[in-house]
C-alpha cells in the first residue's frame, strides 16, 4: 500500500511539473543588476521558431510574472511583477513586447548552453540554456512605459 501511495504521489508530481510549458531556476550568480537562470522550454514538437529568441522569451516571461526558483544552492526570486492580471489588463504593452521582440534587450544566452533534447519519458522536445536577464534595466523601463510603479513615488 505504501509504495502504491509513493507512486501516485510521484506520478501526480511529474504531471505537475510538465504541464507547465517552461521552467525557469536560479543557474548561478549573475553581475550586479543581472539575473542567471536556466530556462527549460517544453513543447510537443521541435520549435520552428529561433531557439535563441524561444528561451529568451520565456526567460523575460519567467522574471516578470513566474519568479525564479531556487536550485544548487542559489535563491529563489519572486516575479517582478506580482500582480497576475497585468499581462492581459496591459495587453496594450505586452502583447508588442513579446510578439515584436522588445525582450530581446534584456536577455542573453551564456555562450555554449544552448540545447534541445527529446525527453524519452514524455516524448516532448526540451530546449534549454542559461540566460542572463538584465533586471535592473527592464524594471527601469517598465517603470518609465507606466506599468509598475517604482520606489521614486514613495518619497
Amino acid at each position: 500500500m505504501r509504495k502504491i501511495l509513493i507512486f501516485m504521489i510521484t506520478l501526480s508530481m511529474s504531471v505537475i511539473a510538465y504541464s507547465q510549458e517552461y521552467i525557469i531556476s536560479s543557474a548561478g550568480i549573475g553581475k550586479s543588476g543581472n539575473y542567471n537562470i536556466k530556462v527549460v522550454v517544453s513543447t510537443k514538437k521541435k520549435p520552428k521558431s529561433n531557439l535563441e529568441d524561444l528561451v529568451m522569451r520565456y526567460a523575460v516571461h519567467g522574471v516578470l510574472f513566474r519568479g525564479i526558483m531556487s536550485t544548487d544552492g542559489y535563491g529563489e526570486h519572486k516575479p517582478l511583477i506580482e500582480n497576475p492580471g497585468i499581462e492581459q489588463s496591459r495587453s496594450d504593452f505586452f502583447k508588442p513586447f513579446f510578439e515584436e521582440g522588445q525582450y530581446k534587450k534584456y536577455a542573453s544566452i551564456v555562450e555554449t548552453t544552448l540545447s534541445t533534447m527529446k525527453n524519452k519519458q514524455t516524448k516532448r522536445v526540451e530546449t534549454s540554456a542559461n540566460v542572463l536577464v538584465d533586471k535592473e534595466t527592464l524594471l527601469k523601463d517598465l517603470e518609465k512605459a507606466g506599468v509598475v510603479k517604482g520606489f521614486s513615488n514613495l518619497w
